[in-house]
């Protein structure tokens, strides 16, 4: 709910109740304006529900305190952005290591796990780069870099071919899918049928309007 008891109070979701399973590559699916986005931050702890409950393992996040919060999101989570929300000023290894810097980890090893996951999505060779220097497809694979940098759970992606070509899209499908392969649970809210009719999905939650419309099992 938004804006709650005010005159433009508005109900994002309404009577959404679904199971992601460890392993699952999920999508959400749906025009926009159809809730994926909302449903997306709220499984991420970046978003409260007024009511109901979201069960992360054996948690209920939904009403925990925000220090708490923070710990899952560090600690489970790998965040993919619509708009890449990276650090244009610094460089691309960098912006990888960003995620870890409030830990108590060794700068060194920070660095050693940065160069890692660039390493494992191939753009290594730019990691002095200032993100501003790089095209559309190589600031995507930054961002997926960042995402994996805490070797989380479960991968969230909200729109990520949004600003790609057809080609670029298709790489970071196979990216993704080669994440799942490795045991990340994956879910991306998407409009792109490249992505919602990949042979890759397990499960596709239709949604429109807040509503779950229906969920297919593949």
């Amino acid at each position: 709910m938004y804006n709650s008891g005010l005159p433009d109070e508005m109900r994002a979701l309404t009577d959404i109740s679904f199971e992601v399973f460890r392993g699952e590559f999920v999508v959400f699916k749906g025009p926009s304006g159809s809730g994926k986005t909302t449903l997306l931050a709220q499984i991420g702890c970046m978003s409260r529900p007024t009511s109901g409950k979201i069960t992360v393992g054996q948690r209920d996040v939904a009403k925990l305190p925000e220090r708490f919060l923070t710990e899952i999101r560090r600690s489970t989570f790998g965040f993919i952005f619509q708009q890449f929300n990276l650090i244009k000023g610094i460089t691309v290894l960098e912006n990888v290591m960003l995620p870890l810097y409030p830990l108590t980890i060794p700068y060194s090893e920070i660095k050693e796990r940065a160069n890692k996951v660039l390493e494992q999505l191939n753009i290594i060779h730019k990691k002095d780069f200032k993100t501003k220097q790089l095209s559309g497809g190589e600031q995507q694979r930054v961002a997926i870099a960042r995402a994996l940098i805490n070797n989380p759970e479960i991968i969230l992606a909200d729109e990520p071919t949004a600003h790609l070509d057809t080609k670029l899209s298709t790489d970071l499908i196979e990216i993704i899918h080669n994440l799942n392969q490795q045991g990340k649970t994956v879910i991306i809210a998407s409009h792109d049928p490249l992505i919602y009719d990949s042979p890759y999905v397990m499960k596709t939650v239709e949604m429109r309007d807040g509503l779950l419309k229906e969920v297919v099992i593949r």
